[in-house]
């Protein structure tokens, strides 16, 4: 009978046969960084008046960041997914391309499967999953619903999950081992401190303890080690919740308030980047300093899903 542990080293070895590294939020790898002598690269997305940009860098040390562009000119690019090697960029509804940091490889996904809900989109196990959106308003929406397919799959086509337990809006989703976890926005009520958590092999949903507070606006989520960090808002929470156990702790706020902004595990560090300020959170130290280099000086963030920033091993 295989235990637990053992399938997860097993999708471990399958992930990095497939994107030759481990998974970048394990926390069976975090923050061991000196694996075959690869070292980190920090990849931003953001959106100008002249559509999206991606950019790296793979020092954050000095005054300054030296910035480079990682795919070429602007991208007229409707929204990214990040994924353990890379990106899959949406052209249009039924155009996506996935992007391989390591090889800076674009490829053409031939699918012309419909990618057009109101809600947030995760990548998981060589799957794409939407987790649909509420507006509270409309009667027959398909609130809460969950879909998904595989990328790899010549004639992909959705299939439906267990929707969420909890009907939300601005929420924000990230994976962690081989669950996906559901925080933050809005109900019908208003803000939402539910916690739901998603086995996609199982195709089940429960809830867990409930956020210790409230993060108006879509929060930042990243995982580290062995918790889950939900950062942002104009409260400027910040909260980590170990799944293990079921607990949530209550940190140091931000020093800054966020309408949007996005987060990145860095060295053993997280990374908040906003569209006027950023800053970065010692772990260990429960400490906060400035990092506003880290901001793009053209930002136009009419985009919210293309504001993205992401640590990858190359």
């Amino acid at each position: 009978m295989w235990n637990s542990e053992c399938m997860e080293l097993i999708r471990e070895a399958h992930n990095f046969n497939m994107h030759n590294h481990h998974y970048l939020y394990s926390p069976r790898t975090v923050p061991r960084r000196a694996f075959n002598g690869k070292r980190q690269r920090l990849v931003r997305f953001y959106s100008n008046w002249q559509k999206t940009r991606c950019e790296y860098a793979d020092c954050i040390d000095g005054d300054s960041v030296q910035w480079k562009l990682l795919r070429g000119e602007s991208q007229d690019i409707n929204k990214v997914i990040a994924t353990p090697s890379g990106f899959i960029d949406l052209h249009d509804p039924s155009t996506c391309f996935t992007y391989t940091i390591h090889r800076q490889q674009l490829i053409k996904v031939p699918s012309e499967i419909e990618l057009n809900f109101n809600g947030q989109y995760i990548f998981f196990n060589e799957r794409i999953f939407a987790f649909n959106g509420d507006n509270f308003r409309a009667s027959g929406t398909e609130a809460a619903s969950v879909c998904s397919f595989r990328l790899d799959n010549r004639t992909p086509k959705w299939k439906s999950k267990a929707p969420m337990l909890h009907a939300l809006n601005t929420f924000s989703v990230v994976q962690f081992n081989n669950k996906i976890y559901v925080f933050a926005g809005c109900d019908a009520d208003g803000l939402s401190t539910v916690t739901q958590e998603f086995d996609p092999g199982l195709g089940e949903w429960r809830l867990r303890s409930p956020m210790p507070g409230v993060c108006e606006y879509r929060a930042a989520v990243v995982a580290l080690n062995d918790k889950i960090f939900v950062v942002g808002g104009k409260e400027r929470s910040l909260f980590s919740y170990e799944p293990a156990k079921d607990t949530w702790t209550v940190l140091s706020s931000t020093q800054h308030a966020y309408e949007y902004c996005s987060a990145t595990a860095w060295k053993g560090k997280i990374l908040v980047m906003g569209t006027e300020h950023a800053e970065e959170y010692d772990v260990e130290g429960d400490t906060w300093i400035p990092m506003d280099k880290l901001v793009p000086d053209d930002i136009y963030c009419y985009n919210v899903d293309n504001f993205i920033l992401r640590t990858f091993l190359i």
